[in-house]
């Protein structure tokens, strides 16, 4: 699953620098876990976008046994990892 947040942006821009913080509206994950039993783990793609989730959803979410990952941002921004070793710690979820 994949978090998703409405916010707008700022053209020709990082895209998580411009954030509005005041902007951010969660979707409705209580609701979207409520009909999809299933989910057991969800994966965060950098660090921006758990601190997102944890900030406006975790704490109004029940307690459901939920795996949490985050995963290596694969914004260009974060250029330290070639694309292979992105690839590599990516996989993690098709197990």
């Amino acid at each position: 699953m994949t978090s998703n947040f409405a916010a707008p942006f700022a053209p020709n821009s990082d895209a998580n620098a411009s954030i509005e913080p005041a902007s951010i509206e969660a979707n409705d994950f209580t609701a979207f876990f409520d009909t999809q039993a299933a989910i057991r783990a969800v994966f965060f793609n950098g660090a921006t976008a758990q601190a997102t989730y944890d900030k406006h959803v975790l704490s109004g979410l029940p307690a459901p046994p939920l795996h949490y990952t985050r995963l290596q941002s694969t914004s260009p921004a974060h250029a330290s990892l070639s694309f292979e070793q992105k690839l590599d710690a990516w996989k993690c979820i098709l197990v």
